[in-house]
């Protein structure tokens, strides 16, 4: 990433944040006659930007990028969804999340341009995968010989699930489904499938779910059929129980449940690191050729094995989240508690033995974009309360899962009373990290995972799902090294 880029995502972030403190004024409240979602002007500079508010932070419609996003050199068409064999394609998800802080076009092209230059095409993809593999990757099957073995859609599913192969013929048979069943709608294609395909999001580091929920917040059609796509590609269960509606439908008793008695996620964290068949099962299988032969990194093997030997029981403690979360009476106020908790497990994981707090979890983080992402899908699909609670259940299953890979971190939280010069000084922080590491490029930063949490702490922060304090955790976490190198830690997996 090159200074121009990041000087307009910087000048826009610190400005943001300067704003939010402004329109959390009193001043503000007494003056602005409740005009609160006009266009408003973030940057003065040469390179003025027009940015539409929903206070107090900026979330701009994305129809200014469908171009972009849809450009059929920037989608799957041109670059496959996976590189270097197992590393996700990130490159709309950075777009969207660049241009929502408020980076311009012309910067965004160039972010565009730089990234590039590390994907694949799938021609590309098929050569690296041979050579580090021994095999040629099925990328594409005809779809006369996969609507022969498999006549229905329900069937074609069943028959792709977590195989990891056919990428383009499950994305073509989304896009048939949507064009003769689902007339057109990609809200109704998703309400139809992802259901079923919600209890696996946390297959490939929840790269599918992430995709997918980033195609619905910008309703672009490629980045929909895409994320459907992998989550049928790269899943693997997590929260599927012997009790077909998974333990959920006891209303009576999970409305008789008292505050004392709902726990919270720390909380059934905690029963879990005292488990000892689950804080030995990783150590004592990996090695095992089930689990070893698999073709992806070290992170991936440990969620396949957890979710062939410990998901009944990481399901029997998830279970005890079910009072608290059937407790809510919106999918807005779960999707909320979801978000909190992600960015907390997020800020607060500390492993001390291994100076953990030095470091940004790069799995814990994808636990807060892939989090975003199913919030997005619940809070723009028409689904049920019941279905929401459902999925939402299903999630945290992986994101146990996931936390579970990583070692079972503790969680260290630390709660300081947040003065009004305390709020003023975190904040002014916050802008100044941002514009040390992306403005001025002091440190030489250029990370799009960095740039998708910043979005999302800004949302959240700017509805009080989260507190200050956690937000200027975050962000000083995000600037952190990652606990895993993409580049590095996929070499010899």
């Amino acid at each position: 990433m090159v200074k121009d880029i990041v000087a307009s995502v910087g000048v826009c972030v610190v400005v943001g944040l300067l704003l939010y403190a402004y329109r959390n004024s009193s001043y503000y409240k007494k003056n602005s006659d409740g005009e609160n979602n006009k266009n408003k002007k973030l940057c003065s500079d040469e390179n003025e930007i027009e940015t539409t508010l929903s206070m107090p932070y900026f979330r701009k419609s994305l129809t200014g990028i469908d171009h972009i996003l849809s450009n059929p050199k920037n989608t799957s068409e041109t670059y496959y969804i996976e590189y270097d064999c197992t590393l996700f394609n990130h490159l709309t998800h950075g777009i969207i999340a660049l241009y929502r802080i408020g980076c311009e076009i012309p910067n965004i092209e160039t972010f565009m341009e730089e990234y590039k230059t590390k994907l694949k095409t799938p021609n590309e993809y098929i050569k690296q995968y041979e050579k580090k593999y021994n095999h040629i990757p099925i990328l594409d099957v005809e779809d006369s010989v996969t609507d022969k073995e498999y006549p229905t859609m329900q069937q074609f599913i069943k028959g792709h699930l977590g195989k990891r192969f056919n990428t383009y013929g499950i994305y073509r048979k989304f896009e048939r489904d949507l064009i003769n069943n689902q007339n057109n709608n990609l809200n109704g294609l998703v309400k139809k499938w992802f259901p079923q395909l919600s209890n696996g999001v946390g297959g490939s580091a929840f790269h599918g779910i992430i995709h997918l929920g980033y195609g619905i917040s910008a309703q672009n059609k490629e980045m929909i059929l895409d994320g459907l796509s992998h989550c049928v590609h790269s899943y693997v269960p997590f929260g599927t129980v012997s009790n077909e509606n998974d333990g959920v439908d006891n209303k009576e008793d999970n409305n008789n449940a008292t505050q004392e008695n709902k726990l919270q996620l720390i909380d059934v964290l905690n029963k879990i690191r005292n488990d000892k068949e689950l804080q030995n099962v990783i150590a004592l299988n990996i090695n095992k050729p089930e689990f070893a032969s698999v073709e992806l990194p070290l992170f991936g093997k440990k969620m396949i094995l957890l979710s062939k030997l410990s998901q009944p029981l990481i399901s029997k403690y998830c279970q005890l989240l079910k009072p608290l979360l059937y407790n809510f009476t919106s999918k807005e106020d779960i999707c909320k508690w979801l978000l909190e908790n992600s960015i907390l497990l997020y800020n607060y994981s500390e492993i001390e033995q291994k100076n953990y707090h030095e470091f940004n979890d790069f799995f814990l983080l994808h636990g807060v974009t892939s989090c975003y992402a199913l919030t997005e899908i619940l809070l723009s699909v028409d689904f049920s309360l019941k279905e929401c609670q459902t999925m939402a259940y299903h999630y945290l299953n992986a994101l146990i899962g996931c936390w579970i890979a990583q070692e079972m971190p503790l969680l260290q939280i630390n709660h300081n009373g947040e003065s009004n010069d305390d709020i003023l000084e975190m904040k002014s922080n916050m802008a100044s990290i941002i514009k040390q590491n992306i403005l001025m490029k002091e440190n030489n930063f250029d990370d799009e995972h960095t740039y998708k949490l910043i979005q999302v702490v800004l949302e959240c922060l700017s509805q009080n799902i989260i507190s200050v304090q956690a937000a200027n955790e975050a962000i000083i976490k995000s600037f952190k090294p990652f606990t895993f190198d993409p580049l590095r830690d996929t070499k010899d997996n």
